[in-house]
């Protein structure tokens, strides 16, 4: 698949500028969701130390409850990517590691299986593991919506250089490429320059923040997140994260 033309700077503005507006407003309203959802989620427990035992709907009901608030307190770190409560707190890993384990881990109990590809001597990164691991899964399952019969997702990892006469915005230096293809039938055209938008999505269950949240999260490393090519055959999401020269700690990938 061709490497990726012009373009480029325009897509990025368009998307930085749509982030940057979503910043405060997403912000605030994560921290409030959060201080309400604390007051729901101590009620919910209080509530299941004072139920009868013998009455088996009512804690059923409490723990169903229970769970839908520790699905909206996700949805609230999700938003918080979006302002400067979500900055990444970074560490030098391997990316190596933490790309083979991120893919395997997406794929666990799906028709799909990595096909993992990673250059020997890959470079570390300064990153948030926790939020870059968010950036694979959240690829991962957009390969395993547009793949539903099975097959294979391609991951590879590659260091590479950026020249400034390459159309990406970013400055010139060494970054790690992560590619993640997929075998589906490819974004529509008329898509392509919306999929990283906030809340835009194709799929009824789907909440449409994956891709923006992880556009957002590889910007804030210093890199950059785009469909780099799309056809009938499948389409090519591609990240780059600047190459550190420091080197990894043991404890790198242990989550913050």
């Amino acid at each position: 698949r061709d490497r990726p033309g012009g373009g480029g700077v325009a897509d990025e503005g368009r998307a930085t500028g749509k982030l940057g507006s979503l910043g405060t407003l997403a912000g605030g309203i994560a921290h409030d969701m959060n201080n309400v959802l604390t007051v729901i989620t101590g009620n919910i427990g209080l509530a299941q130390l004072e139920a009868p035992a013998h009455c088996g709907n009512l804690l059923s009901f409490l723990a169903r409850a229970g769970q839908a608030a520790q699905q909206a307190a996700r949805l609230s770190g999700q938003l918080l990517t979006f302002s400067k409560g979500g900055a990444p707190l970074k560490k030098v890993a391997s990316v190596a590691d933490l790309l083979s384990r991120a893919a395997e881990f997406s794929l666990y109990g799906s028709n799909l299986r990595a096909a993992v590809e990673i250059e020997d001597h890959l470079g570390k990164a300064e990153i948030d593991v926790p939020q870059i691991e968010q950036v694979v899964n959240a690829l991962m399952i957009n390969a395993r919506e547009a793949m539903p019969n099975g097959g294979a997702v391609a991951v590879s990892a590659e260091n590479f250089r950026v020249t400034e006469d390459m159309a990406l915005p970013l400055a010139p230096g060494r970054y790690i490429r992560v590619a993640i293809a997929d075998g589906g039938s490819g974004v529509p055209p008329e898509l392509a320059t919306k999929i990283f938008d906030p809340y835009f999505t194709t799929k009824a269950s789907s909440s449409g923040l994956g891709l923006s949240i992880g556009y957002s999260i590889v910007k804030k490393h210093g890199g950059f997140l785009h469909l780099e090519s799309t056809s009938s055959a499948g389409a090519n999401f591609v990240f780059y994260l600047p190459i550190s020269q420091a080197k990894a700690t043991s404890d790198s990938l242990q989550p913050n």
